[in-house]
């Protein structure tokens, strides 16, 4: 192999892995924080937004994959049997899915490997502790969080960090600032049927 084509082959894997970051800052800023009605809720409903230090679960108005469809996505890091940290993005269309277990992974897609590094990888959220907290100005200030439960805390995130363990790669920021409370799933009208 001459020198040209392992050169473009190195900027072949370079444009790809930009237009997959492209691909997913446009769905992370795109997030949406819905209002659901789970089950046994008694009527209270909850904002879909989970995040952990290793996994992301929420609604985009911009699917990876086709930018003008809605997904519930998943975005989490494992490591793969190479021994690499894997950020893995998979996804499912709105009009496929119920919310009524958020903890439903079923009918998501193959994942697709948006990023890998030799450094571990993990999820920071950055918020305010409660929507109390947000109305009062309380003198706890918005921190970041490993963990981030818009459901329980009312609130959801105003921004996502990416972080990679090798302090030289630094981290990844994406704002979620969109605001747009939509409700979805079943209504209460849904549920005397």
């Amino acid at each position: 192999m001459s020198t040209w084509d392992s050169n473009f082959g190195k900027f072949n894997q370079s444009v790809s892995r930009l237009q997959k970051l492209q691909s997913l800052h446009k769905t992370l800023v795109n997030t949406r924080f819905y209002s659901y009605l789970p089950e046994n809720s008694q009527g209270v409903r909850r904002l879909y937004f989970y995040g952990t230090e290793n996994k992301v679960k929420a609604i985009s108005s911009s699917a990876f994959s086709d930018p003008d469809r809605s997904t519930f996505y998943i975005l989490e890091v494992e490591k793969s049997t190479e021994g690499l940290y894997q950020l893995l993005y998979r996804e499912v269309d709105t009009s496929v899915s119920w919310l009524d277990d958020p903890n439903s992974e079923k009918n998501f897609t193959k994942p697709i490997v948006v990023l890998e590094s030799k450094a571990k990888m993990s999820f920071e959220y950055f918020g305010w502790g409660s929507m109390s907290d947000y109305n009062e100005r309380s003198f706890e200030e918005r921190v970041w969080r490993s963990e981030y439960n818009a459901g329980s805390r009312n609130i959801p995130p105003e921004m996502l960090k990416l972080v990679f363990a090798d302090k030289k790669q630094g981290s990844i920021y994406f704002p979620l600032l969109q605001w747009e409370y939509e409700y979805i799933g079943r209504s209460s009208e849904d549920e005397s049927v």
